[in-house]
């Protein structure tokens, strides 16, 4: 109740929820019912008064009894984000198995005590597990039953063709960085998407903060921190060179930070470097950027091992490494 507010509101209602400076608006545990939901698409609607560009709001949603909550976006004004207008958000997020109820968390981030973001017309919907995505149907988790004259941001069964801000669908069937059909002379040797712990980098390195596709995990890289997998085999397939492909966010980096990536083949002693990703330049920060590298492969190598060191000047600064991909281009023959 004591986020209720009067002074605006959408559709020409009387209340809405009031975000102030530096304030955090979370809900109560929000009941997931017994119907087994692979993900859940949560839309809202956010109006801003007075905000700049250096003002936002952050999401964050967990589940259950979850200790943390997960970060999922940062709305930024005088970029995405309109003042004195609504703005419609929607997102989808990957149900765990077995949850029973999701809490939501809308964090402000003002500079000023005079700016306000509102939000209304939150609207909750979960997708049933088990069901092709062009007939699976959407049913409401939040609100359970809109007042009749509601105007509903959905239908009530989501169409298909709808968009979409991830793919519907479990990590392991996602969207491949790389065509599926690939030419002859190409081959798959490794790809990760971090979901599951027995990948070719240490599980030290998994983090659950932010992750791409609407998965649960990711690879955190922290300030001054050396980030190196294990030795990944190249198998006995004769490789002229590889094609490495990742996605990399970034969140709170400036013109001053930067990840550099090495790598080095067999038991060579030196990892080689290959490239600086700067912020402030071809890096943006709060989105995912993708890298895509070649690598000559030196005659008769067995494997090969990647790295990748953060050079940031604060500890709250860091990137995150996600989806993975490396292909062999086969020798001529």
């Amino acid at each position: 109740e004591k986020f209720r507010d009067n002074e605006i509101s959408r559709n020409g209602g009387e209340y809405s929820l009031e975000i102030k400076k530096k304030n955090r608006m979370f809900s109560n545990s929000i009941s997931l019912g017994k119907s087994p939901y692979s993900q859940l698409d949560l839309a809202f609607w956010v109006y801003g008064m007075r905000m700049d560009k250096e003002d936002d709001v952050t999401f964050r949603y967990k589940f259950d009894s979850q200790d943390k909550f997960k970060f999922k976006i940062k709305l930024s004004w005088g970029k995405e984000m309109k003042n004195e207008e609504w703005n419609q958000v929607r997102l989808k997020i990957e149900v765990p198995n077995e949850a029973e109820s999701v809490s939501l968390l809308f964090i402000g981030n003002m500079n000023a005590v005079n700016e306000r973001v509102y939000v209304d017309d939150i609207r909750l919907l979960g997708e049933l597990l088990s069901q092709s995505p062009s007939n699976s149907p959407s049913f409401s988790i939040y609100p359970s039953v809109p007042p009749s004259k509601y105007p509903s941001l959905y239908p009530s069964f989501v169409p298909s063709e709808l968009p979409s801000e991830f793919p519907s669908m479990p990590p392991s069937q996602r969207p491949s960085l790389l065509p599926t059909a690939m030419p002859d002379n190409l081959v798959v040797i490794y790809e990760d998407d971090f979901e599951k712990s027995s990948g070719s980098f240490p599980e030290k390195f998994r983090d659950n903060e932010v992750s791409r596709n609407g998965g649960e995990y990711s690879l955190g890289i922290k300030e001054k921190n050396q980030m190196f997998s294990n030795s990944i085999s190249l198998g006995e397939s004769p490789y002229s060179q590889l094609d490495l492909a990742f996605w990399v966010y970034g969140m709170r980096m400036d013109k001053e930070d930067d990840v550099t990536f090495r790598y080095k083949f067999d038991s060579q002693d030196k990892f080689k470097f290959k490239i600086k990703l700067s912020w402030g330049k071809e890096m943006k920060n709060e989105e995912w950027n993708q890298v895509r590298l070649k690598i000559e492969v030196p005659n008769e190598a067995e494997s090969v091992s990647l790295l990748f060191i953060g050079n940031m000047n604060a500890v709250n600064e860091r990137v995150y490494v996600d989806d993975i991909r490396l292909l062999g281009q086969l020798v001529a023959s």
